[in-house]
């Protein structure tokens, strides 16, 4: 079945369950056609191109849900798969705090949500943005691997219901990475860079390879400093991390209400000493005047998007919801529900987390102002999103002492409760950096706990 065919099958899929004793239903459809490629020493690794389409319904009955999806467009296939949702209505308990599936509302109208030239990037043509990436990360002989890689997605999604919400359009994003292994005699170090964007426009492929090159030069000979308490400058890319996912998955309504979150009771407290504002923005236009990886006229329920605040001065305000959460709590429905593909019921995510830039500079500021204390640049670890505790092995970070990054370091952890980590926030950067659906400046925190030797 053609790409173009996915309308006509939800609608079709509608005005099936229109005719059944329900009282909501809703469909979801979601074709996408996904192309990658990833490079090692200057020959392409593994390329996969792939289309994937299909559909899934949420029906509701006497306040039971029904959910099944299906990748087969054929009708008889159609029915079972709407047959077998109905079926999941009659078991289980009824769910009391269900309380309507979302309505239309006032949408915006975002423009730029789909590149055209990316449907046509052709595997040559990706080869020679790969090679942009490793010709420019190749600045030293200390430079030992190379590995670059290109994603894109193109996507069509339709969202139905019973409440006359009726949504349809076209998204495209690119993703671009590189990873750098250098040595020097015995030692090695490693580091790596990636942007993800909607247009092939926004691509800077040279300055990706750069600067993993750069920064893997960097930790070549690094060091396990000692134990102590030191302040910790955040590159964007670690406040993507952190605060992205430590805040991202705390203000999620379902965790609040579940009681699975440290912010639970914070609402209306002043959770930072600075003066710090940060908004979930499903309207987000960057600075280049293009919208964010996470920008959307309307959520994964079709409820119209929009700019939520969520710490305002240093108070917390608002947490994110979908329309079940909201109707739940008796609160509005900030449009932020969200899908992996149409095999999942939607769920909560942020949009856009925008993080307002301060006063205090780019990064080399924060680390002028520094005697000693550590840039952390990338951990693979996240927040407990219950306790806040964070216990984040430092896979790249640096030393700062009297006001310079002297050195690289390894076997090293920083300990830290969110709480205590919002109290301490002692700089904001002015510089914002765009880090897939993050946007923040860097930050400076005060009194971290570094495990070393």
């Amino acid at each position: 079945m053609i790409e173009e065919n996915i309308k006509d099958i939800c609608e079709l899929v509608q005005k099936k369950l229109s005719k059944l004793p329900l009282d909501y239903y809703e469909i979801y459809g979601l074709t996408g056609n996904y192309l990658s490629l990833n490079m090692e020493k200057n020959s392409i690794k593994e390329f996969t191109d792939i289309y994937d389409s299909g559909f899934c319904i949420r029906v509701i009955k006497d306040n039971r849900l029904g959910f099944a999806f299906s990748s087969s467009l054929i009708e008889k296939d159609i029915d079972d798969i709407i047959n077998r949702a109905v079926k999941f209505t009659g078991v289980g308990p009824p769910d009391p705090d269900f309380k309507s599936l979302p309505a239309p509302g006032k949408y915006a109208k975002l423009k730029n949500l789909f590149d055209p030239q990316l449907p046509d990037l052709d595997p040559d043509k990706s080869i020679d943005i790969l090679n942009a990436i490793a010709n420019s990360a190749n600045i030293n002989e200390k430079v030992h691997s190379i590995s670059a890689g290109i994603s894109v997605s193109i996507q069509h999604e339709i969202i139905l219901n019973c409440n006359e919400i009726n949504r349809e359009d076209k998204f495209t994003n690119l993703d671009l990475f590189c990873n750098i292994t250098t040595k020097d005699g015995d030692e090695t170090g490693s580091c790596f860079d990636f942007q993800s964007v909607k247009f092939l426009k926004e691509a800077e492929p040279e300055k990706i390879g750069f600067n993993s090159a750069d920064l893997a030069l960097k930790t070549l000979n690094s060091k396990q400093i000692e134990t102590g308490t030191l302040p910790v400058m955040f590159h964007p890319i670690a406040v993507s991390i952190v605060i992205g996912s430590g805040l991202g998955n705390a203000i999620n309504a379902e965790a609040i209400q579940y009681q699975q979150s440290f912010l639970i009771d914070k609402k209306g407290e002043k959770i930072c000493n600075q003066d710090l504002t940060i908004e979930d923005n499903g309207l987000y236009i960057k600075r280049n005047g293009l919208p964010g990886i996470g920008s959307s006229n309307f959520d994964a329920e079709g409820s119209p998007t929009q700019r939520t605040i969520i710490i305002e001065n240093g108070i917390l305000k608002n947490f994110i919801h979908n329309s079940y959460t909201a109707n739940k709590a008796n609160e509005l429905n900030t449009g932020n529900a969200a899908r992996i593909s149409y095999r999942s019921p939607p769920m909560i995510s942020i949009s856009n987390l925008i993080i307002h830039e301060g006063k205090d500079g780019k990064l080399s500021d924060l680390i002028e102002d520094t005697k000693k204390g550590i840039i952390l640049f990338y951990t693979g670890d996240t927040p407990n999103t219950v306790t806040g505790e964070l216990g984040a092995l430092i896979h790249t970070g640096f030393l700062v002492e009297n006001g310079e990054m002297t050195t690289g370091i390894k076997n090293t952890m920083i300990g830290v409760n969110m709480t205590d980590l919002f109290q301490n926030i002692e700089s904001i950067g002015s510089e914002i950096q765009d880090i897939r659906h993050i946007h923040t400046p860097p930050m400076k925190v005060s009194n971290i706990r570094v495990s070393g030797s």
